[in-house]
């Protein structure tokens, strides 16, 4: 966002999509900290934030929709909205690039063929509950 050289017009937008992405920076940082630490209290955090993210985009994407029909070069917004959507994904890339190399995703890999086995177990003793359970039927 900060790469971004808007008009004059649109400065006081970019601040503003600055101002969103980093809170949308810090809330999925937190979510991050919280899948690998599965410590309840970053999840009263990133759930405490919530409702500023969503105020804070709404209000952005509201803005950027204002400034669109404002303005009499719509590519200017446009071009703008796709730099924001751009940066939003590759912000998300990094943040999915650093959960597959989490330990607690590796955890949870090296648990999977125990999880398996065990819901197999399950799967085999409801099938015999209800092969008995029919059996008992009149």
């Amino acid at each position: 966002m900060d790469a971004l050289t808007p008009p004059t017009r649109l400065q006081s937008l970019q601040l503003q999509g600055s101002a969103y992405l980093d809170t949308y920076i810090l809330w999925l940082t937190l979510e991050l900290k919280y899948a690998r630490s599965n410590d309840s209290a970053k999840l009263d955090q990133t759930n405490a934030m919530i409702a500023e993210s969503n105020s804070g985009r709404n209000e952005f994407q509201s803005n950027i929709a204002d400034e669109g029909r404002a303005q009499p070069n719509q590519n200017e917004a446009n071009n703008m909205l796709g730099g924001i959507s751009e940066m939003a994904n590759l912000l998300v890339q990094a943040i999915n690039t650093r959960f597959r190399n989490s330990t607690a995703l590796k955890q949870a890999n090296d648990m999977l063929d125990e999880i398996n086995a065990r819901e197999a177990n399950v799967r085999t003793a409801i099938s015999d509950l209800e092969f008995v359970y029919n059996l008992r039927e009149p």
